[in-house]
């Protein structure tokens, strides 16, 4: 049978106060420098490794903490966490599978900078004020960024790094060729779809501070970081992070205002998003183009899944075998990184998404909201359909988009994992410990979406 668990106690902030400052002060630095990217802007600093110094600065800040985290059997309790553990494994294995020594050492170490970011993350933001406060930060990296791109994509600033992509597109209708421009951002938001999810994120989060009666003499601004954030959405020109800001809407519509509101609600705002998009963005035809290609690539991708089910074909190889990414987190894991892998990864998200629903059953059962809003914060309450609207947005967001091993998937999912741990300090939800049972279910979860998947790319692909 199984059995509950209570989250590991998390650190007395008042006990540590300057070694927990200096630490959650070193992280936001280190997502400054994540999302700014100022050695981009700034000739001076190219080539010199912020990034890693501050992440190797982190580490040496909270080593004493990180070491207690990865215990046996703080990982047991942490489903979320053994999960991405469980994907460094799968690296490793990939490729030690096909005998690669040199192969597993070089992703494995690729890949082991995510997991630092990822702990570092659930380490250091270890209470509801801190939670709440890199949130805000967070939204505000997010800013600079659109406000970088945006003044770039405008004319008003010339930085090389931010040059928008020009793509052109086939009008079959007037037989003629439109060309447009992408906007993109700096560093790992140079690419229009990651732009796409990562201010779906910020939107969502933007909406929960303008919301808030905390804010009410910066509400303006949070506003008009939600209008450029809507803005910059559309000049990405990216069908992915539409349909992520639609799911993301929906998501929050039905755990604020429940599912009758959020039909009627949804009839009237999502027509109106979906025709201010217009163009490119809305038009999404599975039959020929970009969409038609991508069904094609998750197709070659549950091909080659089949050589090597057990540990995948190896990380970074599935652009060598099809010529592509697969455009779709979820096949691009299970064919790189085979089944163990693919259902870590599909299985942290399935938890994250579970556990965040769950505790909304806990605030509103009678015998146990009250011990929920004295153990817990009400902000940290109120902020849960913001934070699942984001979460979802990327997860729906990653159908169309390979997106396995950057730090942006391990930030969402680090989020989750931080809030679960911080509102629900007492372990008053019933959340399974991380053990073979619990791998079988989520092995099951991810059966479910490669079954959903296959049958969908039967029905749809087109081979000539």
């Amino acid at each position: 049978m199984e059995t509950s668990f209570t989250h590991a106690r998390t650190p007395n902030v008042a006990r540590e106060p300057a070694e927990g400052a200096t630490a959650f002060g070193l992280f936001v630095l280190l997502n400054a420098v994540l999302f700014v990217r100022p050695a981009e802007i700034f000739i001076s600093l190219e080539g010199l490794p912020l990034y890693e110094l501050l992440i190797l600065t982190c580490l040496m800040a909270t080593m004493p903490r990180l070491w207690q985290g990865l215990s046996l059997q703080r990982l047991r309790a942490q489903p979320i966490t053994g999960c991405v553990i469980g994907l460094l494994f799968a690296v490793a294995m990939s490729h030690l599978s096909h005998f690669d020594l040199y192969g597993a050492r070089l992703c494995t170490m690729q890949f082991l900078k995510i997991v630092a970011y990822f702990f570092l993350l659930v380490t250091v933001i270890d209470s509801a004020p801190r939670f709440r406060l890199f949130c805000l930060f967070l939204v505000a990296f997010i800013g600079i960024a659109t406000l970088l791109a945006l003044l770039q994509y405008h004319g008003f600033v010339h930085i090389a790094s931010l040059e928008a992509i020009q793509e052109n597109d086939y009008d079959a209708a007037n037989d003629s060729l439109n060309s447009f421009y992408r906007l993109c951002s700096t560093g790992i938001f140079n690419d229009p779809n990651d732009l796409s999810l990562i201010l779906v994120v910020g939107i969502a989060l933007a909406t929960y501070f303008v919301t808030d009666r905390q804010e009410r003499l910066r509400r303006g601004l949070w506003a008009a970081g939600i209008l450029a954030f809507g803005y910059a959405l559309l000049l990405t020109r990216s069908r992915g992070g539409l349909i992520a800001m639609v799911v993301s809407i929906l998501a929050f519509f039905c755990t604020r205002y429940g599912l009758r509101k959020t039909i009627v609600l949804s009839t009237l705002v999502l027509p109106a998003l979906t025709a201010f998009a217009g163009g490119r963005q809305a038009n999404i035809d599975l039959e020929q183009g970009t969409g038609q290609a991508r069904i094609q690539l998750w197709s070659d991708g549950l091909v080659l899944m089949k050589t090597s089910p057990l540990f995948g074909i190896g990380m970074d190889r599935y652009v060598e075998e099809v010529g592509l990414v697969a455009h779709n987190s979820y096949i691009h894991a299970y064919t790189e990184l085979g089944l163990i892998g693919g259902t870590m990864f599909v299985g942290a998200f399935y938890l994250s998404l579970r556990a965040i629903y769950l505790l909304g059953k806990v605030a509103r059962c009678p015998m146990r909201s009250d011990t929920f809003q004295r153990c817990g914060d009400h902000q940290m309450l109120r902020l849960r359909p913001y934070l699942l609207a984001a979460v979802c947005g990327y997860v729906v967001g990653m159908l169309t988009l390979s997106r396995v091993y950057v730090v942006p998937t391990y930030l969402v999912l680090g989020l989750s994992a931080s809030y679960i741990q911080t509102a629900d300090a007492q372990g008053r939800q019933q959340l399974p410990r991380f053990s073979a049972r619990l791998f079988i279910r989520l092995a099951l979860v991810g059966m479910i979406f490669l079954t959903a998947a296959y049958i969908f790319i039967r029905v749809t692909v087109r081979r000539s």
